[in-house]
């Protein structure tokens, strides 16, 4: 074992070494905020008001409506002929009526599911738009073949009442 008189006891550091420590941190620091801020990309302002959203384009509702109510006989008279199950009906249904619904509002009615059109704000969509879309799930989603379902009459009478509802 060594003697007590090899051991030295401990030195201290000058306080100029402390000064130079928190210096050089503080230099590491402002260099490190330096970068990211030179690096960064501008935040956009927020906006103090969003424009109003520019009106959908002239479209000629009455000859859309014109098809539509086409569409809507000729899918009925299929049905009845036996052509088109109830399946096959309440599509044709439901994408006739959307498609009415995309051409007055220029929102993509056709391509939204029915908690979108509900959620969709507006009242024509989230009303009989989309009461009628609700209606034709249970016969689109029965599977084909099923002819003569409840309702087809008041389906097609409601898809009629919601293509002429646009004006």
């Amino acid at each position: 074992m060594r003697a007590v008189e090899d051991l030295h006891p401990p030195v201290p550091y000058a306080g100029h070494w402390a000064v130079l420590a928190v210096g050089l941190l503080l230099l590491a620091a402002a260099a490190l905020t330096l970068v990211l801020r030179a690096t960064r990309r501008p935040r956009a302002l927020p906006a103090a008001a969003a424009p109003p959203p520019e009106p959908a384009p002239a479209v000629a509702l009455d000859e859309v409506r014109r098809r539509a109510h086409d569409e809507l006989s000729a899918v009925e008279a299929r049905h009845a002929a036996g052509d088109v199950d109830d399946r096959a009906l309440a599509l044709a249904v439901s994408a006739t009526v959307r498609r009415v619904a995309e051409a007055a509002t220029g929102v993509p009615a056709s391509a939204m599911a029915l908690a979108d059109l509900e959620g969709s704000g507006v009242p024509q969509l989230a009303g009989p738009v989309a009461a009628l879309v609700r209606s034709c799930y249970p016969p689109a989603f029965a599977g084909a073949g099923r002819r003569g379902g409840p309702g087809v009459g008041a389906l097609l009478g409601a898809a009629r009442e919601a293509v002429d509802a646009w004006g």
